[in-house]
């Protein structure tokens, strides 16, 4: 049976409002001491129906402006309002992502003497980036820029480069599943079969919660091919894979998002 103080639904499941867990039939309207819609968390019982503010992330930018990488936090939907953190200087060609627990990741090129200097990841402690530690990815000397990352549920993020392995081609696609959130150990790095000109990356996490990449490869040019291929991790780590590929494209680049 019910009884007062308990929240039900249709009488069927009870649960205690008061007892500060915002639990599945409880919600900001029946329970608000419980479901606190406005502490920038989507509590469980909140959506983005009952509670925006809370469950709709807000826009989360990061940028290079000659050399200084940025992050801008939204702090409406709209951006009319930004927090700006600079990350410092010497960090080129960026690539963000926001992981369950909303503290950005970024993975960036380093540089110097006009050199593209390894690959480095940076892990915010919080939704607007106000402090953050950097490690490095990949010591490399020569990294492409082009990159794209995506961070599954356990909040390790996975990255998707391309690299020289020396001065000369091929140039490879590489993939790193890191082994925490600030990628600071246990590291997996995965050299897929050498490829000429991966470029153009875009990877995401899909509902199996293992990651995806698509990129392109081959000759560039008016007299080359270039192909679009999908990347499929068979293992969190994408140390298994398969590579399908999707179309080709003569005499142009396939640009994608």
């Amino acid at each position: 049976g019910c009884s007062i103080g308990l929240v039900c639904s249709a009488c069927a499941v009870c649960t205690t409002c008061g007892n500060l867990v915002c639990e599945l039939d409880e919600d900001y309207v029946s329970c608000p001491s419980d479901c606190t819609c406005g502490n920038l968390v989507c509590d469980g019982g909140e959506d983005n129906t009952s509670c925006p503010s809370d469950c709709n992330p807000k826009p989360t930018l990061g940028y290079d402006k000659s050399g200084e990488l940025s992050v801008a936090y939204c702090e409406d939907l709209s951006c009319s309002v930004i927090t700006k953190n600079s990350l410092g200087l010497g960090k080129r060609y960026a690539t963000l992502s926001i992981p369950p627990d909303e503290s950005p990741f970024l993975a960036y090129n380093g540089s110097s003497g006009g050199q593209y200097v390894g690959l480095y990841g940076i892990k915010c402690q919080d939704k607007k980036c106000t402090s953050y530690s950097t490690n490095p990815l990949d010591p490399l000397p020569i990294i492409g820029t082009y990159k794209s990352s995506a961070v599954p549920s356990d909040n390790n993020p996975f990255i998707a480069y391309t690299f020289l392995p020396s001065l000369v081609e091929p140039i490879n696609l590489s993939l790193i599943k890191c082994g925490n959130p600030d990628c600071s150990s246990n590291n997996i790095k995965t050299v897929v079969a050498p490829t000429s000109y991966p470029v153009y990356i875009s990877t995401n996490i899909f509902g199996n919660d293992l990651p995806g990449v698509v990129f392109s490869d081959g000759v560039g040019g008016t007299d080359g091919v270039l192909n679009l291929n999908y990347l499929e991790c068979i293992t969190a780590d994408c140390s298994l894979h398969n590579v399908t590929l999707l179309d080709s494209f003569a005499g142009s680049n396939p640009y994608f998002i």
